[in-house]
């Protein structure tokens, strides 16, 4: 009677409150039956449901497909999602990186268009000096590094603040002295 009546019903029955109702029929059979061997059946409850151990396999592998394939889904999920977010967060970075690099472009234009005109300003002022402070550059520049070996001709224009402080350099036959502009 009872595995007659436990078949009738779904698994998930068994775990609801159908439970009771099949607990009911299942009395009701036995109550009839009973009196046959000499007991009077009271009631019955049903303590625990147990499927067949081939079922048991089968529904736990089931189960563990059905959570392989949603971990999977959630893994998949996960990496879409981290490249979009990776995807935007790159193309944020190279915003940021063009405007920098355009607004720095755009402050060394301006820096340097103010430097050439403060140096405009002083060559014209100063012509002689500012021959001079040039030179002076070009020297530490060109006799920093040690072990420099220049060969040049003492009477080369690059020695001519040596020659005299007025960076004339010695009148040679066939040269004349240019002014700069």
């Amino acid at each position: 009677a009872v595995r007659t009546e436990v078949a009738k019903v779904l698994l998930g029955d068994l775990l609801t409150a159908k439970r009771n109702q099949v607990m009911e029929r299942i009395t009701e059979q036995m109550k009839s039956q009973a009196p046959s061997f000499g007991v009077e059946m009271v009631d019955v409850r049903i303590g625990r449901t147990d499927l067949p151990e081939t079922t048991s396999k089968s529904v736990y592998n089931r189960m563990r497909s059905e959570r392989v394939a949603q971990a999977a889904q959630l893994r998949a999920q996960g990496a879409e999602l981290k490249a979009k977010i990776q995807a935007d967060a790159d193309r944020t970075r190279t915003v940021i990186i063009a405007t920098a690099q355009k607004t720095s472009e755009i402050q060394r234009g301006i820096g340097e268009g103010e430097r050439n005109r403060i140096l405009g300003e002083a060559y014209s002022k100063d012509e002689k000096f500012f021959d001079f402070y040039r030179s002076m550059i070009a020297y530490r520049k060109a006799l920093a590094t040690k072990g420099t070996t220049m060969i040049l001709s003492p009477d080369s224009d690059f020695f001519r603040f040596f020659a005299s402080p007025e960076g004339m350099s010695k009148k040679r036959p066939g040269r004349t002295s240019k002014k700069r502009k």
